[in-house]
């Protein structure tokens, strides 16, 4: 394995990823050091979600360059890089898991890196997933079927089986699209509530600023496949920038740790 010179935990150099001959991202360079929390924001279509596969090696760069703990994409097998990133993407991961699947067997998948169950299990697992679930409130639920929980509920125990590895590296990828203001509002106070006593590096994808958890502090702004900006959040979300971002005026407020966009209605 060739180790990058980089104490960075993620790189991404001059990525370019083209469909069909068409550019969905053009020239990306972007940067996360371990430690840090990160928020990806862009509107739907500006390429978030292809960025989010090739950083977790589901599709590959038509060019450039990824790094990742230290590691180069093509030098070091995606498989041991894998395992190290915890990921919650509830548009496809339920969609995929077995509708028999009760609320530990999804938590008890995370241990294998698969979305269904291919082998067997250990005791060690086994145990983890028993306390998971009691520390974060779910030890009542344990044999309820995943597909009989609301949709807050989830994505919670997404999220739970995205950290049972204790990853480096968290990849949220909008966690709460169809969740309700009250579910969603729940959602990010369990984020928040979990990070205060733990130690990971995330980034968090969203195309609404008002769902950004409180402990975020850096921002990239992606529109039309390139980087406008990144920073410190409170840099990225002026007004110049997120108008820029959403072609009309936006004007941003922090109130008590939760972004809010006022727009001026045409």
């Amino acid at each position: 394995m060739k180790k990058t010179e980089s104490n960075n935990l993620l790189n991404l150099h001059g990525i370019k990823f083209y469909r069909s001959g068409t550019p969905i991202l053009d020239g990306i360079d972007f940067q996360i050091n371990s430690g840090e929390h990160w928020v990806l924001l862009g509107r739907n279509g500006a390429g978030k979600t292809t960025l989010v596969n090739l950083i977790y090696g589901s599709v590959w760069p038509t060019a450039g360059r990824i790094n990742l703990f230290g590691e180069t994409f093509g030098e070091t097998p995606l498989q041991i890089l894998r395992n190290k990133i915890g990921i919650l993407d509830s548009s496809q991961q339920e969609s995929a898991l077995q509708k028999s699947l009760t609320v530990y067997d999804v938590l008890l998948t995370g241990f294998f890196h698969t979305i269904g169950f291919y082998r067997e299990s250990n005791a060690w697992e086994e145990k983890e997933a028993e306390r998971i679930l009691e520390e974060n409130g779910f030890g009542a639920k344990r044999n309820q079927l995943f597909r009989t929980l609301s949709s807050g509920e989830k994505k919670k125990i997404l999220f739970l089986r995205a950290m049972c590895t204790s990853p480096e590296f968290v990849i949220l990828d909008e966690p709460c699209s169809g969740l309700d203001l009250t579910a969603r509002e729940e959602f990010i106070d369990f984020l928040d509530e979990y990070k205060k006593n733990r130690n990971f590096t995330s980034i968090y994808i969203t195309h609404r600023i008002d769902e950004i958890p409180p402990f975020y502090e850096h921002a990239a702004l992606l529109k039309s496949g390139k980087i406008l900006f990144s920073g410190e959040i409170k840099e990225a979300f002026s007004s110049a920038r997120l108008s820029d971002l959403y072609d009309r005026k936006v004007e941003a407020e922090n109130r008590n740790g939760t972004w809010v966009a006022v727009t001026e209605r045409k």
